[in-house]
């Protein structure tokens, strides 16, 4: 499932989008000066890579019907996370159809936060019912970060100046957070 959403809060242009259980190619790697491309720090210890596990792990603490036992909290992948930072520093907005589960954001114009990106995937939880396992709209990045199966993220993210999905805004982030295993396979519930 490929979903985009596009949201324009004070100004600020935010673009996110999931894709469920990917697999097949390697992402494409590129830190040469032409990939318009910085990573933005995401490490095991970094500040961002403990934020954005943080927020995943409070998303997956809080589901609600809660389930039993408790969907248990992902751990950092540094695995992971580098092949995150070889396709965000792509500045490319699209899945990298890698084998990991994935979600992909993009934002221009503020200085987005790691809880800011997860709380835009998991805000999709008031399209997604639990009983019907369907969704009455966007819903595929909620069901991602809670899937209970995936146990390892790695995320990243990369400031970049070219193939910007955003019109007047040559300078965005590409922020992509890899999961696994994936998620989102039809016709079973996240947890």
């Amino acid at each position: 499932m490929l979903a985009l959403e596009l949201r324009s809060v004070l100004a600020v242009a935010v673009v996110a989008c999931a894709l469920s259980a990917c697999s097949s190619s390697d992402p494409a790697s590129s830190n040469s000066p032409n990939s318009g491309g910085a990573p933005a720090g995401v490490g095991a210890t970094s500040p961002i890579a403990d934020a954005i596990l943080a927020a995943h792990n409070q998303a997956r603490a809080s589901v609600t019907p809660a389930p039993t036992p408790p969907i248990s909290p992902l751990t950092w992948s540094n695995e992971i996370a580098t092949s995150a930072q070889a396709w965000a520093d792509g500045c490319t907005f699209k899945h990298s159809g890698g084998k990991y589960g994935e979600n992909i954001y993009a934002s221009a114009g503020a200085n987005t936060t790691p809880q800011d990106v997860v709380d835009s995937w998991v805000a999709e939880v008031k399209d997604y019912d639990y009983a019907s396992n369907s969704c009455a709209a966007t819903c595929g990045h909620y069901t991602q970060v809670v899937w209970r199966k995936s146990t390892a993220l790695g995320c990243a993210v990369s400031n970049c100046s070219k193939n910007s999905p955003f019109s007047g805004f040559e300078q965005w982030q590409f922020w992509v957070c890899n999961y696994d295993p994936p998620g989102n396979f039809n016709g079973q519930k996240p947890y």
